[in-house]
């Protein structure tokens, strides 16, 4: 049986995960990014505060780090994060076993208080983010995945690859489809097709 998640109770083998509603656009809305303390977090966090609220009009995106990486977080730091008027998650970066799994469980833990929410992890845990996510009764869990080696990277390497990633952080907290992995909408066609 998995690891509780906060405010979830698990009553049977054969659950079924549910995800918060996207938002209708990011424009005006207030983020979390929730860091794990890992590598260039912070740096990842202020690119990030930086390119989605010049180029998606991203009201504010608060900066929330966790105590321990490896732990999911408890029912009281979900509740503090979630009751201030958040309108979306980004947590990042996983880019060992233990913080991609308390990630994952973070992230359901979001999504089932009506957050919608994202991932940023290394591209070498997504299999066992999937087999996480499928032990909670989802398919996937919302993500974007980055290079592992990312966490040596410097601040125009850090900023390049959010550049890279900003239309996929976007398309996970705005676009239904994209949960499901059944959208045929690639990059930047996303600000026409879902504005």
């Amino acid at each position: 049986m998995p690891e509780p998640v906060p405010g979830v109770e698990n009553t049977s083998d054969s659950i079924e995960g549910e995800f918060a509603s996207r938002l209708d656009t990011l424009e005006d809305k207030s983020l979390v990014f929730v860091s794990l303390g890992t590598p260039n977090s912070k740096e990842l966090y202020e690119t990030i505060d930086e390119i989605l609220t010049d180029e998606f009009d991203v009201a504010s995106i608060e900066y929330y780090e966790k105590a321990h990486f490896s732990r999911p977080l408890t029912d009281e730091d979900v509740e503090n994060i979630t009751s201030n008027d958040v309108d979306g998650i980004i947590e990042g970066f996983a880019l060992c076993g233990s913080c991609n799994s308390s990630s994952s469980v973070d992230s359901i833990a979001f999504e089932n208080q009506g957050i919608p929410t994202v991932q940023i992890i290394s591209e070498d845990f997504i299999e066992l983010n999937r087999k996480i996510a499928d032990s909670y009764g989802y398919d996937e869990l919302p993500l974007v995945a980055i290079p592992q080696s990312t966490k040596y990277a410097d601040e125009n390497e850090v900023k390049e690859l959010c550049q890279k990633i900003r239309w996929s952080l976007r398309t996970m907290l705005t676009c239904e489809e994209c949960l499901g992995g059944e959208c045929s909408i690639d990059g930047e066609t996303h600000a026409e097709a879902t504005n």
